[in-house]
């Protein structure tokens, strides 16, 4: 069964839920605070690089290719986005599967503002 971690109270809850068992905060509330730390850190570069795969492949979580050489961008931004979340406090509770699962929808939040 996959969660979250409440970014509000940190409890964890079973990410089928809508909201947060204890607190009733979904996974969407944000605080702008944390987002536009997020969007300085991307900086224009990484805010542009991510938009443009949404508006090319629908998506942030795309696969593309590099020449014959697949460009996995979980595994690649993917990891500099949560090596970045580890140094945040809001994240301190996050386990590996809770950063996976977290990563491209704080990212999703961040270029929408952007």
């Amino acid at each position: 069964m996959n969660s979250w971690t409440c970014t509000k109270c940190k409890t964890g809850w079973p990410e089928e839920l809508n909201e947060c068992p204890v607190c009733a905060s979904t996974p969407k509330e944000l605080p702008e605070e944390l987002l536009t730390k997020l969007r300085k850190w991307l900086t224009p570069n990484g805010i542009r690089f991510f938009k443009e795969l949404k508006e090319k492949y629908g998506t942030i979580l795309a696969v593309y290719m590099e020449g014959s050489i697949p460009h996995p961008v979980h595994l690649r931004e993917g990891m500099q986005i949560r090596n970045w979340m580890r140094e945040q406090a809001e994240f301190k509770d996050f386990t590996a599967h809770d950063y996976d699962n977290f990563w491209s929808y704080l990212i999703e939040r961040a270029i929408e503002g952007a």
